[in-house]
């Protein structure tokens, strides 16, 4: 029966009773080499060092003696201190060789015999019903392990749920991607790029961004950031499924931080519309500052033309205005002397060199441009917009038109025999006076999108009355009524300060603070800045009066009439007012970005929170 025990349990039985006390036990190779032995055995024999690798024979005399398996043999031994004594040895057979069991049966000092009855079965006895019972608490905590998987199981299948619907529900696109290969993307980040469902999944990363730098660039710094176990954002453009490029605000962090290798999660969010409000908003600033400043009409509109090229990046850029009855190129840049032969008049003329006029006595203006600056654009047609202007992204198809049906009187074309694909033609005007165009062209294709060509009508309004304030700036010889008729029709807020009190306020900045104008005038400017930024704007404001460098932009908090705290952004530069130094400040409200971005911080924290308070950090859903 032991011996079925012992090939039942194996290994187990012999690390038992080689770590047991009270009677000697030792393994032995089938040549009778111990292998192992307790420390009983070691102090039967008198032993101070361990036997192991030593033949047994060393230690018991049995030459005269032979023995069977699973019998208990009284056999002589001797031990080192030269002591005689007979011991009861039981061997059992095992997979390794011989497990030897040892108690003195006789030991031969002072006339004394020790007797030790049946230790060697009891102490087997006693194991062997351990063991049984140990393997019945194994089989009940296997039992309730397993009960405990399920449980867990169902709780992260339920948690999965949650996650999903967490996910395929957000406003922002949301990716889960491992080594930049995508393994889950959400419906909104799909609707986002123009993919279809589960159609972005494998994707690499470098497919959604206009070029393999910038996917390179902005990846190294994220891995590095996200790497540490922080959260990386970053502003940048991206790439749609049909070419289209888009800002977009990336923020992403590991799923799990200890496996920097593992899935990461990111959310993207649109911000073109934010980046292009931004961006025009600084185009308007900076070409009232250049209208405003004592400089000719020529240069100022000379730099106007400049700067629009510089930060629109299109291919060609002209400025058409009123010259007697024709419309002629102001200035321009990136139009050929070929094409300015033929279309810098747009005037239509008889066989003698007459000019043409319609039924009304106006005269007839050609082509497109002649379509925009007459008026004649109908706001039904996709081509033209509410504000006047026409746009395409794709001007060869204009070829096509058949005569009878174009709005265009005598269509030249030559913009398209150019080569130039993307066209808009955005009407100056001051009021309801159109006073001339500002004209986009590029060679590429899709340069256009209605919001971008909306916000080209804000520049081009700006300018058409930016542009009439310098020519009664220059009429009335820099009376204070041209700068009132300036800073009254701007889009920002505008003020003037001096010394520590205002001499100039727009209707925007009134608008913004609910003070009426003397009310602004007789208190000091101060007062209006809220505590937190007083110190910030007294130092920013006589940094520039001393000529010094501040940042271009700045946001400070002000108090209202009603006192409400409200956002604004500012920029000022130093100008000489009624002979004496002062600044002259550019206001923008935006409070209204401002507890946008602080609501999407929260939102940030209620994802990050609701991941964070998971049972795992995150796990990928296979949909």
């Amino acid at each position: 029966m032991l011996s079925v025990e012992l090939a039942r349990y194996g290994t187990e039985i012999e690390s038992y009773l080689t770590t047991s006390s009270g009677i000697g036990i030792a393994l032995a190779a089938s040549d009778m080499t111990l292998k192992k032995c307790n420390h009983e055995f070691m102090r039967l024999f008198n032993l101070r060092r361990d036997p192991t690798g030593e033949s047994l024979h060393n230690y018991i005399d049995m030459s005269e003696s032979t023995f069977c398996c699973g019998e208990t043999l009284k056999l002589s031994f001797s031990r080192k201190s030269g002591m005689v004594g007979f011991i009861n040895c039981h061997f059992i057979l095992t997979e390794s060789g011989f497990l030897l069991f040892c108690n003195r049966v006789m030991l031969q000092t002072k006339g004394q015999v020790l007797n030790k009855v049946d230790v060697v079965s009891n102490a087997l006895t006693n194991m062997r019903l351990e063991l049984i019972k140990k393997n019945h608490l194994v089989e009940q905590l296997k039992l309730e392990l397993a009960e405990k998987v399920e449980q867990q199981s169902l709780k992260l299948t339920n948690f999965e749920k949650q996650q999903q619907l967490v996910l395929s529900t957000m406003p922002v696109g949301a990716v889960l991607a491992k080594k930049r290969i995508i393994q889950y993307a959400n419906p909104a980040f799909e609707s986002l790029f123009g993919y279809e469902f589960k159609e972005a999944i494998g994707m690499n990363a470098l497919q959604f961004y206009p070029d393999a730098e910038i996917c390179d660039r902005i990846g190294t710094d994220a891995y590095a950031a996200i790497a540490a176990g922080g959260v990386h954002a970053v502003d940048t453009l991206m790439k749609k499924k049909d070419g289209t490029l888009i800002w977009c605000r990336i923020a992403g962090r590991l799923i799990d931080v200890a496996c920097p290798d593992d899935i990461a999660i990111w959310m993207i969010e649109d911000i073109t519309g934010r980046k292009q409000t931004e961006e025009y908003g600084a185009i308007v600033r900076e070409l009232l500052q250049i209208l405003i400043e004592p400089d000719s009409l020529q240069n100022s509109i000379q730099r106007t033309l400049k700067l629009l090229k510089i930060r629109t990046g299109f291919d060609a850029v002209g400025i058409r205005l009123q010259e007697g009855e024709d419309f002629p190129y102001f200035c321009q840049e990136g139009f050929s002397e070929n094409f300015l032969s033929t279309e810098n008049s747009l005037t239509e003329r008889t066989a003698d060199g007459g000019l043409c006029r319609d039924k009304d006595g106006n005269v007839s203006l050609e082509c497109t441009c002649g379509l925009v600056i007459s008026g004649r654009t109908d706001p039904a047609n996709p081509l033209f917009t509410k504000g006047g202007s026409v746009w395409t992204n794709n001007s060869f198809l204009l070829l096509d038109i058949p005569l009878s049906e174009d709005p265009r009187h005598h269509p030249r074309n030559n913009c398209i025999h150019q080569g130039h694909a993307s066209i808009a033609l955005i009407p100056i005007k001051d009021n309801d006076r159109i006073l001339g165009l500002i004209q986009f062209n590029d060679r590429r294709q899709g340069r256009f999108t209605l919001a971008m060509v909306n916000h080209l009508e804000v520049i081009a309004s700006n300018f058409g009355a930016a542009l009439m304030r310098k020519l009664a700036k220059q009429k009335l010889q820099q009376s204070e009524q041209r700068y009132r008729l300036l800073v009254e029709t701007a889009s920002e807020g505008i003020l003037v300060a001096q010394d520590d009190s205002l001499k100039l306020v727009n209707r925007v900045v009134r608008e913004i603070t609910g003070y009426a104008e003397d009310e602004l005038l007789s208190i000091p400017f101060m007062e209006f800045i809220h505590p937190d930024y007083k110190e910030m704007m007294k130092n920013n404001y006589l940094r520039l009066l001393a000529g010094e460098a501040i940042d271009q932009r700045y946001e400070i908090k002000i108090v209202t009439k009603d006192a409400r705290v409200r956002w604004v952004r500012m920029s000022g530069v130093k100008i000489e007012w009624e002979g004496q130094p002062a600044t002259l400040n550019f206001v923008r409200d935006i409070t209204d970005r401002k507890e946008a971005d602080e609501l999407q911080q929260n939102l940030n924290v209620y994802n990050r929170t609701l991941i964070e308070a998971s049972i795992d950090p995150f796990v990928t859903i296979n949909a």
